[in-house]
């Protein structure tokens, strides 16, 4: 009875410690990813310059913003869609500031 428990208590142990390290490793992953997700949403921002505010290239831009972050979230990155957003509305609204208040909610 005593090895049971004990081998229980070691399994569920062992089950823990692999699950906080899967965790730990996403978590590092996700520092590392940073860098590069603010390197595309600031490229993504940048072919906003002189566009209009109003247009189909402005629109399909957009939705080419949008579709990239629902990918973000398809692959489980909300924090990398989250962080994107973020920084493609910063960048963008130093490229085109006009746009920028039309569609960023404050």
């Amino acid at each position: 009875m005593k090895i049971s428990k004990l081998l229980s208590l070691l399994i569920a142990s062992s089950i823990l410690f692999i699950a906080s390290a899967c965790e730990r490793n996403v978590t590092i992953k996700t520092v590392k990813q940073f860098p590069k997700i603010e390197e595309v949403a600031k490229e993504h921002a940048q072919q906003f310059i002189n566009l209009p505010t109003e247009g189909m290239n402005t629109q399909q831009k957009l939705f080419e913003v949008r579709a990239h972050e629902q990918d973000l979230r398809k692959e489980g990155m909300n924090e990398e869609a989250d962080y994107y957003i973020k920084m493609f509305e910063k960048h963008l609204n130093d490229y085109n500031p006009e746009l920028a208040k039309l569609i960023i909610k404050k």
